[in-house]
């Protein structure tokens, strides 16, 4: 089997799986619990606190809420912070872009609690225009959301660009980014940011553990109720081990990241110059300069759900769509908003890489795309 589908889950790292299994069976007692051992819980939670702040170099003033996933992370950030803060706005800028995660959580405000939406301008690679979102900030504006990296194209937006206009405009508003495509890839300035989020198992990591990174002043409500875990934001035992093999992904995966960036556009552009080369067959999607981890493209003239299905069957494991979406979405949401032509957003295919793809995968992987396309009638 050849994995190309990183962007939606990873291959769990060796020596976070291992610590899990230590900390699972050594360091088992609830945290809340009022007697030593769960002392030794709660111990191993502050290191993980204190280990991620330091790694995404950030300092006291931000604080963590573990989560399931970035999903609960950002419905939490979201939802959670509007309606914690009536008073500071009814209107929320973002993209049609964004991941189903962002965009389901703001359609309920806009629903459900009467905000107003707006939506800023793209280019064709789904980079923000600083201009327009410029003009479209107000003092009603309460929340940005803008994702640091696009799920589906790879585009990488300027974070720095996007909070200075928003503090110049309005400083009271607050910038949330979705984080989960960006952080342990590409460099990132988190600090930039108000509240973002992550999952541990995009950066090969466990599934089920997430997080929430918020300023500490920043006030939102919590969804669940009860115990009071995590400041009170969410409720529930905390799961220990998950919380520091989350710290323990960051920290191989940030140790790593230059290098393994670098190796993997080698990959990226192995197999865009090939795609590129048979522009009667593909159209690629994805910017040269955005995240090297995901690239995108389009069949000219089959489709992709019938070319994905053939691949599967040789052993190459791709995507067509978000994960997140692609059992209820015939075609890709994204594409269509960047004004892309339908067969484009109707025959998209995602390769999404990781530092344990080879050049011999990329290339295994082009000739069979081609042998498959010379079988399957146009």
């Amino acid at each position: 089997m050849i994995y190309f589908d990183n962007a939606a889950t990873t291959l769990v790292d060796e020596n976070v799986l291992a610590t899990f299994n230590k900390i699972t069976k050594e360091i088992y007692a609830n945290a809340a619990s009022p007697h030593a051992f769960a002392k030794q819980s709660d111990a191993y939670l502050n290191k993980a606190r204190s280990a991620i702040l330091a790694l995404l170099h950030l300092n006291d003033s931000y604080e963590i809420i573990f989560t399931a996933n970035a999903t609960e992370a950002n419905n939490l950030g979201i939802i959670g912070y509007c309606l914690a803060n009536p008073y500071n706005g009814k209107t929320i800028i973002t993209t049609k872009i964004e991941h189903a995660s962002v965009l389901e959580p703001i359609k309920y405000l806009q629903e459900n609690h009467g905000y107003n939406v707006l939506y800023v301008d793209l280019d064709e690679y789904g980079h923000v225009n600083i201009e327009h979102l410029n003009n479209l900030l107000n003092e009603d504006v309460c929340l940005v959301a803008i994702m640091a990296v696009n799920n589906e194209i790879g585009s990488v937006n300027d974070l720095k660009a996007i909070s200075e206009t928003i503090n110049s405009k309005n400083p009271k508003t607050v910038f949330y980014s979705d984080t989960t495509q960006g952080i342990g890839k590409v460099e990132l300035k988190c600090n930039l940011c108000d509240m973002f989020c992550l999952s541990a198992h995009k950066i090969h990591g466990l599934k089920g553990c997430g997080m929430l990174v918020k300023k500490r002043k920043i006030r939102i409500i919590p969804f669940l109720h009860g115990g009071g875990q995590e400041g009170g934001l969410r409720s529930g035992t905390v799961d220990v081990a998950g919380a520091y093999c989350l710290a323990k992904a960051l920290q191989i995966a940030s140790i790593s990241l230059k290098n393994n960036e670098k190796y993997v556009k080698t990959l990226f552009d192995r197999l865009y110059d090939k795609l590129d080369e048979r522009k009667d067959l593909f159209l690629i999607n994805s910017s040269k300069y955005g995240t090297p981890y995901i690239l995108n493209f389009s069949l000219c003239d089959r489709k992709a759900s019938v070319v994905t299905e053939a691949l599967s069957m040789r052993g190459f494991m791709v995507s067509s769509v978000s994960a997140c979406s692609s059992k209820k979405e015939p075609y890709s949401y994204v594409l269509e908003a960047l004004g892309k032509e339908s067969f484009a957003f109707h025959n998209s295919i995602r390769i999404s890489f990781s530092h344990l793809n080879t050049i011999e995968e990329v290339d295994s992987f082009y000739e069979t795309l081609i042998n498959i396309l010379k079988e399957i009638r146009k």
